[in-house]
């Protein structure tokens, strides 16, 4: 996804961070991006060696000297750097986060949750008790929200420099659930980093599960009480994953996948695959 700036950025105000730069008063950008979705007026970053576009565009802070893109600036640390700069912009106010509220008179919120500026909520859809719906959020029709549940804070993501300094990756995506989903009591749904959470039409998740961010659940997948998902976890469609099963961040599950209880899933897994134990293994 690509995150709007409130007016164009120019390299030169970056200066006090890149000190080891020379910038180009005429080089600037208006947007923020990850990679994949950068453009020409994009601010992005890629580390050596990760998966790589084939036409890098706009601004890209990197360690990588021989990437080829409009404008590369140079860092030997880009993940931090990068939080370093959109900090720096979100505490100048310069980052777009405004979202329209739209919610359906036919929706139902009890009067104790907490619903931000900034919500969409579909027809017929419940939200129950001091359950908390942040910002961008987007629930879509005939959902229902259990009591405490909170949709949309920031994920702990973190980077490090070398001497240990932990800055706070920067979460500008949202949380998004399509129709006819059903999300229990006590859970917890984080807002993306640089892309959107997305919680697909009939998902139903139990109580106590903590979804991180950037995550994806495809349509019709049952997550049962007491399961964490890692940040960027992929899950297929129709899949089942079991009590108090851990997914780590990154993670790729396909299609049709049944995942046993207290399963710890270290790897890729394939469609229609059956996994349990802790190592996950994959069983016939």
């Amino acid at each position: 996804m690509k995150i709007a700036l409130k007016r164009e950025i120019y390299l030169s105000e970056l200066q006090n961070i890149f000190n080891d730069e020379n910038f180009d008063n005429s080089k600037s950008f208006s947007e923020i991006s990850s990679l994949k979705d950068c453009s020409e007026n994009s601010l992005s970053f890629y580390i050596r060696n990760s998966n790589r576009v084939e036409k890098n565009l706009g601004v890209v802070i990197s360690n990588d000297k021989n990437l080829d893109c409009e404008s590369l600036i140079y860092s030997k640390n880009p993940k931090f750097d990068f939080a370093v700069v959109v900090n720096f912009l979100l505490s100048q106010n310069l980052i777009n986060k405004e979202h329209e509220t739209n919610i359906d008179n036919s929706s139902s919120i009890h009067k104790s949750a907490i619903i931000d500026e900034g919500v969409s909520i579909g027809a017929n859809s419940i939200i129950e008790e001091n359950a908390v719906i942040k910002s961008g959020t987007k629930i879509g029709k005939n959902c229902k929200i259990g009591a405490g549940s909170v949709l949309g804070s920031d994920g702990f993501g973190f980077t490090s420099n070398n001497d240990s300094k932990h800055v706070r990756f920067p979460h500008l995506g949202n949380v998004i659930v399509n129709d006819f989903v059903e999300i229990g009591s006590s859970t917890t749904i984080d807002r993306g980093s640089l892309e959107n959470t997305f919680i697909d039409n009939y998902v139903k998740i139990d109580n106590q599960v903590h979804i991180a961010h950037g995550c994806t659940i495809g349509i019709g997948t049952l997550i049962t009480a007491g399961t964490v998902l890692g940040g960027s976890v992929s899950i297929g469609e129709n899949c089942f994953i079991g009590l108090k099963s851990s997914i780590r961040d990154n993670i790729k599950i396909g299609d049709n996948v049944f995942i046993g209880m207290g399963t710890s899933v270290i790897s890729q897994i394939k469609k229609n695959s059956k996994v349990i134990g802790n190592p996950g293994r994959v069983i016939d």
